[in-house]
C-alpha cells in the first residue's frame, strides 16, 4: 500500500538533484514530482535559473542558481 511505502520511504531519506537548462518546458513537469519527493521526507535540490526560484521553492525543493554555481559557463557572454 502506498502508507506502507511511504513510511518505508521516511526511514530511508535519500537526496534527489534536478539541473536543467533554462527552459521552464523542462522544468514545470519535474515540480509535481518535487513536491511529492519532499512530501515523503526525502531532499530535493535544484540547479536552474533565477526565474524559476519560485516555483521550485514552492514545492520545498532548495533551489541553487546556476548562475553562481556555474559562472565559466557565463564568462563573458549577455545574460
Amino acid at each position: 500500500s502506498i502508507s506502507k511505502m511511504q513510511s518505508q520511504t521516511l526511514a530511508t531519506k535519500l537526496s534527489f538533484a534536478f539541473v536543467f537548462g533554462p527552459a521552464s518546458g523542462h522544468i514545470n513537469p519535474s515540480l509535481p514530482l518535487a513536491r511529492c519527493l519532499v512530501g515523503m521526507g526525502h531532499e530535493v535540490h535544484y540547479l536552474s535559473r533565477p526565474a524559476m526560484k519560485s516555483a521550485i521553492e514552492d514545492t520545498g525543493a532548495t533551489y541553487s542558481s546556476d548562475f553562481d554555481w556555474e559562472s565559466e559557463l557565463y564568462e563573458g557572454r549577455e545574460i
